[in-house]
């Protein structure tokens, strides 16, 4: 068992606060390591309160599941063959507490208006209102959660891999953060920003220099669409 002087020394050697770190090391302490590090705490900082601002209860995340079930009910009885998953920052994990759910159905052709008519006619049934009867493409309903949008998604199309929709910010980490980080930024401010035009832009932004954190993807965009 290691005494407590050696766990001290290696402490000390694991800390890049301490000059036995730089010894062991076999380097000089850099000469902008204060600017360095002050940077790490406000990456550190920043990711709690978008952590904080992502969070959602177990109740809230418990009705969400409830909503989420309701609508795959009403939906298998439209087109009972047709998988329901779940899309938008919710899928992509880019989402802050309160984002709306977006459900899409995977089916080989467009919503048909008898599609639309019968989700339009079972929606009290389930406990839902809708809440754009306008829009003729997507029904914006609610129940006790968040909104939710049910949108038809024709997995004949383009953007679609194996039936399913592409995720560009699948093992993605960083840019789930960076994307969070704009709209975090945009809520703050007051500043009204599409969610898909934040993931864009996050995109680009990391790909114009390798091994950027959330912080710099999310600053370069922020430029670009809060300038």
């Amino acid at each position: 068992m290691a005494s407590k002087k050696s766990n001290h020394n290696r402490s000390k050697q694991l800390n890049p606060q301490h000059p036995t770190y730089w010894k062991s090391c076999g380097q000089a302490r850099p000469s902008n390591f204060a600017d360095v590090s002050a940077y790490t705490q406000q990456r550190g900082l920043r990711e709690a309160q978008i952590c904080a601002a992502s969070h959602e209860s177990r109740a809230e995340q418990a009705l969400l599941a409830e909503d989420r079930n309701k609508a795959r009910e009403l939906l298998q009885v439209v087109c009972p063959k047709a998988p329901v998953m779940l899309g938008g920052s919710r899928h992509k994990k880019t989402h802050l507490r309160g984002a709306d759910q977006d459900t899409k159905v995977l089916q080989q052709q467009a919503k048909t208006q008898e599609q639309h008519e019968k989700i339009t006619q079972l929606l009290p049934e389930y406990g839902f209102r809708d809440l754009d009867p306008s829009n003729p493409r997507i029904h914006k309903i609610k129940r006790k959660g968040p909104p939710m949008d049910v949108v038809f998604q024709n997995t004949n199309q383009r953007f679609f891999t194996s039936g399913r929709p592409k995720n560009p910010c699948s093992h993605n980490p960083e840019l789930q953060k960076a994307v969070r980080e704009v709209k975090l930024s945009a809520r703050e401010r007051g500043v009204a920003l599409r969610g898909h035009d934040i993931q864009q832009c996050c995109i680009e932004q990391q790909q114009t220099k390798k091994h950027q954190d959330f912080l710099e993807v999310a600053e370069g965009a922020k430029s670009r669409l809060m300038a």
